[in-house]
Order: C-alpha cells, then sequence, then structure tokens
C-alpha cells in the first residue's frame, strides 16, 4: 500500500507487468477494471502503457479533484481513449477541449436548465408507463434492451420533437439504437489497440465498426434534415439551432450540430439505459434492497405519477442511483493531457503528458470506501465523511456531464413507474449482475421475470 502523503506531495510509481510493444494493452483488454483498481499499491500516480505510449493513472481522489477541477486550465482532454473516440464522436461537447469547449458549454447549457428537464418529464413519464405496461406477468424481460428503448424513445422525442408511434420514426428508433451498440462494442476494441493502426486495418471487426458509425452518422443527418422541417419547436435540437454565443454572437455550423446530436443521442441514450440497468438488476439482486425501494414508492407517491417536487424527496430512491453509480459509473476511464509543462506535487511532468482518471477504481478505493464492493445504498449514513470529490461518476470540473439532471430525472422516472407495477426477480443466469467493459459500463446480462404487485 502508498504511504500516506501530506500537502500534495504524491507518490509515483510504475505498473508491472508491460509487455515490449504491447505495454499494459493485454491487461487493459482482459480485466481493465480489476487492473485499474490495483494500482494505487504502486503509487499515487501510477504510469501504465497503453502501446508504445505512456499513461499516468491518478489513483487518489484529492490528486483526480486537484487535476480536473483546480488546475483545470493546465490540463485538457486528450490521450488515446479521447483521440480514438473522436472518431465516432467528432468534435461535440463531449471531445472538444479549450475555448471551443467553453463556447460549446455556453451555448448548450440553457437547453439544460431545470424549467426544460421540468417540461420533459411528461415524456419520461409517458414512455416510461407504456413500457411498464406491456410487460407481462411470468414472462421474462430482457432490461437491458428495454432500457436501450425506452432511453431512445425518451430521447427522440425530449430532444428532436420526434413521435415513436409513426413506423418512420420507429425505424429511426431502431436504427439509432443498434448502430449505438455495435459501435459501442468495438468502440473498447479500438481505444486499447497498442497502436492505432490496428483500428484501421481491413479485419472483419474493422469493418463491422466503420459500417456502424457510418450508419449512425446517416441517421443523425437524417433527424437533423427532418428538423429543419419543424418551424414550431421547443425541443433541444431547436433550442441548439437558435444558441447565439453571448461573447462571439456565433452560432453552431451544420458540423458542430451533427456533432452535438451525435453526443447527446449517444448520453443520452446509452449511458442513461446503462445506469438503469445496473440500478434495476442490483434491486432485484437484493431482496432487501428492493422491498425497501418499492415501499418508499408506494408511501411517498401513493400510485401518483412523479413530480418535479416528488423526486427529491424519494431518498431512497436517490441512495440506489448515488450507489449504483458509484460502483458502475457509465464513464469509468476519463483522460487528460498536460497543455503546458507543470508539475504535480514535487514531480515534474513535460507538455503533451498523458493522465487517465478512472472514476471506478477510485469510487472502489479501500481507503476512502468501506467495504467498497458492496452495494449499500444505506453508505452514505453509515459512512457519512466520504468526501464528494470522491464521487464523480458524471465527471468534475468544466468538462462535467451537462446531462446529469437529465439523466437523473429520467432514471428515477423509470425505476418508480416499475416500482408500482412489477416485483422483479433475478433470472439465474443474471445472478449476480457482471460488468460488461466497452466504450460504457454496462451489465453484461439483466434478465428479469416480472410479478404483478397487488394494487
Amino acid at each position: 500500500m502508498p504511504t500516506s502523503v501530506k500537502d500534495g506531495a504524491w507518490t509515483v510509481g510504475a505498473a508491472p507487468g508491460a509487455l515490449p510493444v504491447l505495454g499494459h494493452s493485454r491487461q487493459m483488454r482482459q480485466d481493465p477494471l480489476g487492473f485499474l483498481s490495483s494500482l494505487h499499491q504502486y503509487g499515487d500516480i501510477v504510469s501504465i502503457r497503453m502501446g508504445p505510449t505512456p499513461l499516468n493513472v491518478l489513483c487518489r481522489h484529492d490528486l483526480a479533484h486537484h487535476l480536473m477541477v483546480e488546475r483545470s486550465k493546465d490540463f485538457g482532454r486528450g490521450g488515446p481513449f479521447l483521440e480514438r473516440s473522436k472518431t465516432v464522436m467528432g468534435n461535440g461537447l463531449a471531445t472538444s477541449t479549450g475555448p471551443e469547449h467553453m463556447r460549446q458549454r455556453r451555448m448548450s447549457q440553457p437547453a439544460f436548465h431545470s424549467q426544460h428537464i421540468k417540461s420533459y418529464m411528461r415524456v419520461m413519464q409517458e414512455e416510461a408507463t407504456a413500457m411498464a405496461e406491456r410487460w407481462q406477468p411470468g414472462e421474462e424481460v430482457d432490461i437491458i434492451k428495454e432500457m436501450h428503448d425506452l432511453t431512445t424513445r425518451v430521447t427522440l422525442r425530449c430532444f428532436f420533437t420526434m413521435s415513436t408511434g409513426g413506423s418512420s420514426a420507429q425505424d429511426t428508433v431502431s436504427q439509432a439504437a443498434d448502430s449505438l451498440d455495435r459501435i459501442a462494442a468495438g468502440m473498447y476494441q479500438q481505444m486499447t489497440a497498442p497502436l492505432a493502426i490496428l483500428g484501421k486495418l481491413p479485419t472483419a471487426a474493422n469493418r463491422r465498426h466503420q459500417e456502424a458509425v457510418r450508419q449512425f452518422d446517416e441517421t443523425v443527418d437524417r433527424i437533423i434534415a427532418d428538423q429543419r422541417r419543424t418551424t414550431a419547436r421547443d425541443d433541444l435540437l431547436g433550442l441548439l439551432m437558435a444558441a447565439r454565443d453571448e461573447e462571439t454572437g456565433s452560432t453552431f455550423s451544420d458540423t458542430e450540430l451533427h456533432d452535438q446530436v451525435i453526443t447527446f443521442l449517444a448520453a443520452g441514450i446509452d449511458t442513461t439505459a446503462n445506469t438503469l440497468s445496473w440500478a434495476l438488476g442490483l434491486t432485484a439482486q437484493y431482496p432487501d434492497v428492493q422491498q425497501r425501494f418499492q415501499a418508499e414508492i408506494d408511501e411517498l407517491l401513493d400510485g401518483e405519477d412523479v413530480s418535479y417536487e416528488s423526486i427529491r424527496s424519494l431518498s431512497y430512491t436517490n441512495a440506489i442511483l448515488d450507489e449504483t453509480l458509484r460502483m458502475y459509473p457509465p464513464l469509468w476511464m476519463l483522460t487528460r493531457r498536460a497543455l503546458r509543462p507543470t508539475t504535480l506535487g514535487p514531480h515534474k511532468f513535460s507538455e503533451g503528458t498523458q493522465f487517465a482518471v478512472s472514476p471506478y477504481a477510485l469510487q472502489r478505493d479501500p481507503r476512502v470506501f468501506d467495504e467498497p464492493e458492496v452495494f449499500d445504498p444505506d453508505r452514505r449514513g453509515r459512512q457519512p465523511g466520504i468526501p464528494r470529490s470522491s464521487f464523480i461518476p458524471f465527471g468534475a470540473g468544466v468538462h462535467k456531464c451537462i446531462g446529469d439532471a437529465f439523466a437523473l430525472t429520467e432514471s428515477t422516472i423509470a425505476m418508480a413507474t416499475i416500482a408500482q407495477r412489477w416485483h422483479l426477480r433475478l433470472a439465474p443466469e443474471s445472478n449476480p449482475v457482471k460488468p460488461l467493459t466497452e466504450m460504457t459500463l454496462g451489465p453484461a446480462s439483466v434478465r428479469v421475470t416480472p410479478v404483478a404487485r397487488k394494487a
């Protein structure tokens, strides 16, 4: 274990097991979560290699906060994970950095104001109710598929004024979800390839990935073209089209709009669906948690829909989501690059040095969390001294996810709507729920049998 340090005198180490040329690519493909969680025993800043490229992993939450928040002007987005994700995401809010990122964030922020989140709740409730009412008692449900379908429908309706009832819109829903699933499956392999050129070779896997990206791009272009023909609009895309930067007077170009739509589709569908799948799978895995969860929903909602005012009162529901995000943050790896020669404690780093922060590893640090591998929604009450900087499922600082309130609101509504109607029994093959490490961190399988609850 590393010795304790004070005043930012962080220790530096290197992970063992690197191979020539490959570096630690094997560990990052075979067991990335276990590998990253083990690094704190070698130091506070631990060097690993992705192929020939050194990547300095920050293994303390205070150090990560220092870099991402207190010193955010010295460290911009960068690194192999980000650069390869740009092949899909373009230069939108999720991948841009520096002044360009700040401009995009200023222009996008109003769309996520609380008044807009409140207006989106009706759609979230309608879609969650329609999904829950389609389920049949005793008929096995694939929660991962259901949550991806749900978040796709909600995203398209809230973000793009698109009804999901017609056949054309349904095709768009299916194509977007299918392309995203295939992109997520291939992107992590691209990111962990020891050499960037390996992601460009004409292999069958690379061709499948490139075809999924092409289809996703075409779907996005079709959505934008459809929306430009809509005159009266108060959705997110309409707000982005009308946005004007107060400092420069500029608007989003067509290319920028394309990249923003990709960003919001990926974030609105994939990350939220993964969070919901984890939360529902874990509550089904722990019967005492599900019982308390249902009791809170029954008592506080009494059969009514979730309101904007009632969300905060659902304290145990919120605790389930917090603990789910602590254990399984969708954004499990974040990377940064030194913008100038800099120091961390007594250690000097040159311009361009690459750093990484793993919310997954930091949020399971045994030096901070008691029994970090245990799913415990009561954790905050039992361990009140947990530092806020140790919980970063949405990132931190200037690059913190802009849609965190949207995602949590949608997740709360979906969970409450399901809990009012169904008790979920986890299928044996899904118990326990296990992770699947891709571009985001989702569960490998969550299959449940719904049992109707008494009114």
